[in-house]
């Protein structure tokens, strides 16, 4: 993470708090990620709720992406409409009504093909009587949040008929220190027994997280969904999902108060957010400054508990515990090289619905 602290310089002439990327850990991540899926014969379809950018889904794509992973369906029209025209996945389930259908019909004119998420009879139907896209069955493997168990996915497939493709499914328990291994290995496992229980031809065979990813790559998994791999963060580091000099954002922020053993600086909750998991006793760590992290937030002070302490009007980086829902929080994305810093705009920012 350290390296982050060497892209202040070249942002001088920004105000704080902004989030930055460095170009070439990016690029590296994307790269890694789609190797290792190509090694093994297994598609990669990208979550791009990480980035919310249509840049960055280019770059995954251009790398050999299969499509992408969108989590709501006006992710998907911004994407479109922003030119990036690609085979697009709605990962979380949807209960189609008149005004649901009408963005999923305008999706789908935006894209080479459209699939959406079923978990269950009313949104198997709903899905099959407002629309006419592709439909993947989502099977829960252990997170205990949406999915069907493998013998009703079995079942929603059949319903679904001509219009079923595939099973997926997310090992989001996964997200604790030393579980991944385990929930990936739930991830097959859940997986084979829904093909099983199914008993007919299925295409595709989706799993995915960034920290069961590694885990998830064997059969019966054609593709994956990580999404996280592409920037990394505080949590992706200490779950051993990614190294520390693999991070490639940051929140810069100004120092703004100090006192004995404690800074201020002017990146809160509305710059880095209050997602910690209970694992976690911060709100993010602060690079270069003897392991100091985050401790208490508030909208916009950040509390830092530290002994090394800065001069008021110092800048720092920070690396957010949760990067995904950072990068919502901002307007922009700096693409920081040593002499220069290029925006890039996040325009799949919010579009919830």
């Amino acid at each position: 993470m350290e390296h982050l602290a060497g892209l202040i310089e070249s942002t001088r002439h920004l105000a704080t708090p902004f989030l930055v990327v460095d170009p070439g850990i990016l690029a590296s991540n994307i790269s890694r990620m789609q190797a290792a899926c190509e090694g093994v014969g297994v598609g990669l379809r990208p979550h791009i709720k990480t980035h919310k950018s249509s840049v960055v889904a280019r770059m995954q794509l251009d790398a050999g992406a299969a499509g992408v992973t969108c989590a709501t369906v006006s992710e998907a029209i911004a994407l479109g409409e922003a030119g990036c025209r690609t085979d697009v996945y709605i990962s979380t389930p949807v209960f189609l009504d008149r005004p649901k259908a009408r963005l999923v019909e305008r999706a789908a004119g935006l894209h080479d093909r459209l699939t959406m998420t079923v978990d269950s009879v009313p949104v198997v139907r709903s899905v099959l009587d407002w629309s006419s896209v592709a439909v993947m069955v989502e099977v829960d493997s252990g997170l205990g949040r949406t999915g069907a168990r493998p013998e009703a996915a079995a079942e929603l497939a059949r319903m679904a008929g001509d219009r079923f493709v595939g099973f997926a499914t997310h090992g989001g328990h996964g997200y604790a220190p030393g579980a991944a291994a385990a929930a990936g290995a739930d991830e097959r496992r859940a997986l084979a027994e829904s093909i099983r229980l199914f008993g007919g031809r299925v295409g595709v065979v989706s799993a995915g997280s960034t920290p069961t990813a590694p885990h998830a790559l064997g059969e019966p998994v054609n593709e994956l969904r990580p999404g996280t791999y592409v920037f990394g963060d505080h949590q992706q580091v200490l779950l051993g999902a990614c190294g520390r000099s693999d991070v490639a954002a940051a929140v810069i922020a100004t120092v703004i108060h100090v006192s004995a053993g404690r800074f201020v600086i002017d990146a809160g909750a509305k710059a880095l957010t209050k997602d910690r998991a209970p694992w976690i006793e911060s709100y993010g760590r602060v690079v270069g400054r003897s392991e100091a992290v985050v401790d208490r937030l508030n909208d916009n002070h950040g509390m830092v508990n530290s002994e090394d302490l800065p001069a008021v009007g110092d800048r720092v980086a920070v690396v957010p515990n949760h990067i995904c829902p950072v990068v919502n929080l901002f307007d922009q994305i700096w693409l920081v090289e040593p002499d220069a810093a290029v925006s890039v705009h996040v325009d799949l920012r919010g579009h919830l619905t």
